[in-house]
């Protein structure tokens, strides 16, 4: 057991609450319904800052309209004083033990500022037990932790069962996605003007992962659309544990139609993935993918 585990995680029992950030893209009725706090990441288009807790907010339809109008925001990582305020919160209701599941740390400083702001709630309330975990993963690879966090949670796990099974499944989620715009990779910086003209001209599609520290890296390149959701299908396949998966989570980015097809080949290809939940990717994510990405989340034998 790591050195999260301490004797307050012990001593919380079943009495704890989950909480995670905007990057894991679960649907904000499923969090409501089984009381998960978000924190915020926000976005800002035009020296514009954009939330869904602030006045300025715009809807994933209208933030994915302006991408397609060639807007192109930037963001910035969960400040420390919003997740000050969602744990207070918590505290001032007696509820004083939660485990945060968090963003990537090499994709964010998100996860960096939360354990700022524990730490600092920690010395105002001393009987404060927030862990804050690092998944190293994100969008729906964490949704499919949280998916699984939350089942244990009904069946009356306890903070330390749920956090020793997060310790040990952090590493093991598997994220694979395709985008549909090459050109925004490019205007982000992770795709040279040549490869994203000639990767547009011969339909390429690249199928990226995020590797074991929570970077991104491409694993291949497939030609058309059909082939990088089939790609995408097929890697479960590719997985230790692929007869035992129950469940595979599945995010996208203004493509529903493309979402909801990957969804039929995943549950024709294995009969035995009976739950695959589909959601948009939040602004945050979808920022740095554009449009038109597709991505796959599960819990695999490894990354």
């Amino acid at each position: 057991m790591s050195e999260l585990l301490t004797e307050a995680v012990k001593l919380a029992g079943t009495d704890w609450i989950l909480s995670t950030d905007t990057a894991e893209d679960m649907p904000a009725e499923f969090l409501a319904a089984n009381d998960i706090d978000e924190h915020p990441l926000h976005y800002v288009f035009d020296g514009v800052e954009y939330g869904n807790e602030l006045e300025n907010k715009l809807t994933l339809i209208e933030f994915y309209d302006k991408l397609k109008n060639g807007d192109k925001p930037t963001t910035s990582a969960t400040a420390v004083g919003y997740s000050e305020e969602l744990f207070e919160a918590r505290m001032k209701k007696g509820q004083k033990n939660i485990l945060h599941i968090a963003f990537a740390s090499a994709l964010s400083g998100t996860y960096a500022n939360t354990v700022l702001a524990a730490n600092d709630i920690k010395e105002k309330y001393p009987d404060a037990n927030i862990v804050v975990l690092d998944t190293k993963s994100a969008t729906a690879g964490v949704s499919a932790l949280i998916y699984d966090l939350v089942d244990m949670k009904k069946k009356g796990a306890t903070m330390e069962e749920a956090l020793a099974y997060a310790e040990e499944n952090a590493p093991k989620i598997r994220v694979r996605f395709t985008v549909g715009d090459l050109f925004h990779l490019m205007r982000g910086g992770r795709l040279s003007k040549t490869s994203a003209v000639l990767g547009s001209v011969m339909r390429i599609q690249p199928v990226l992962r995020v590797e074991d520290a929570g970077s991104l890296g491409v694993i291949d390149r497939v030609r058309g659309r059909r082939q990088a959701l089939k790609y995408l299908c097929d890697e479960i396949g590719r997985c230790e544990n692929a007869a035992n998966l129950k469940r595979v989570c599945i995010t996208h980015s203004c493509c529903e139609e493309d979402a909801k097809a990957l969804a039929d080949m995943i549950k024709t290809a294995y009969p035995q993935i009976t739950d695959v939940p589909i959601s948009w990717l939040s602004q945050t994510i979808g920022a740095h993918t554009g449009c038109g990405c597709i991505v796959l989340g599960y819990i695999a034998g490894s990354r």
